[in-house]
Parts: structure tokens; C-alpha cells; sequence
């Protein structure tokens, strides 16, 4: 298949001045469908600060699938300021609006301990949920905890091996 490049440029432009117009407008999606944008370097140079600023933007505006990732990018502080109290609240509000990868998120800050109170059972049973309701990074870091016996959990490579196949 011959792809012309500078169609597809144009059209990846044409797509980015669509997003910013309805980002600029009523749609927080747009604003976060632009900062990925800005993630990956599509039609724009790849910048980390504006990902995380439009992510924030989203986020603001009531987008809780922007929430669940500004709350991740919250505790490694990438492309936002690294505040571990914020992402908790963030990741805690997307988790109660249903979003599965926020509770794994949530439940992997609660088992590591990283800037949070620690507390296992609770990390454990909010990453059951979330690989229960489709979080792959739930299930990974869950069989990961299995195979590994790591923070008390009971060793067992064949649960790991179950949950990372999930």
C-alpha cells in the first residue's frame, strides 16, 4: 500500500485544528484526545508539559478518564508536579466514577506505600476489583504480586501465571 506522506500530514493537521477548536469549545475529550497528541508527537512536536497540562484541563472539566491518568502522572510527576496526596484524591474520585484502571492505579500506590499511608488488604482488593472489571495493569501488577510473594502476599506462580495471562 503507497501511503502519501504529505496527505497524510495534511490530514493529521486538519484532525489536531479539529481537536483544539472543540478543546477551545465544550469538549474536555478533545482536550484530552489532543494531549495525547502531545504525548506521542502526533502532528506536533512530543511535549510532556503540554500532556500534562491539557490532560489537567480535561481533567478540570469533568473527563474522568483524564483524571484516572493525571492522577498516575501526578505520582511519577511527569508532565505535572509530582503531588502523591493530589494523585491519591484524583485516582480515588476517577475509581468511584467507575473507572477500572484508576482503582488498580489506586490499589498499586496503596500496596507500594509510595507517599501514602500503607495499607495491602485495601491496595490487594481495589486491584481484584479493578482486573475483575478489565484493568490490565491491574491483572499485571496482581500476578506479578502472586508469582513474587513481594508485600506478604502468598506466593503462588501459578495464580501470577493466571493473572498475568488475563
Amino acid at each position: 500500500v503507497e501511503v502519501d506522506q504529505d496527505k497524510a500530514v495534511a490530514l493529521m493537521n486538519r484532525v489536531r485544528e479539529a481537536l483544539e477548536t472543540r478543546c477551545e469549545g465544550t469538549s474536555p475529550r478533545a482536550c484530552y484526545l489532543l494531549a495525547g497528541a502531545s504525548y506521542l508527537g502526533v502532528a506536533t512536536t512530543r511535549n510532556l508539559n503540554e500532556f500534562g497540562r491539557l490532560t489537567e484541563e480535561s481533567c478540570e472539566r469533568g473527563y474522568a478518564e483524564a483524571c484516572e491518568t493525571l492522577g498516575a502522572l501526578a505520582v511519577q510527576g511527569m508532565g505535572v508536579a509530582k503531588d502523591v496526596e493530589r494523585a491519591e484524591a484524583l485516582l480515588e474520585e476517577a475509581c468511584k466514577n467507575g473507572s477500572e484502571d484508576a482503582c488498580g492505579n489506586l490499589g498499586w500506590l496503596y500496596v507500594s506505600g509510595d507517599g501514602v499511608e500503607k495499607d495491602v488488604p485495601r491496595g490487594l482488593a481495589l486491584m481484584e476489583a479493578a482486573c475483575d472489571y478489565g484493568s490490565a495493569g491491574a491483572c499485571g501488577n496482581l500476578g506479578w504480586l502472586h508469582a513474587s510473594g513481594e508485600e506478604g502476599v502468598e506466593k503462588s506462580v501459578e495464580r501470577g501465571v493466571s493473572l498475568l495471562e488475563k
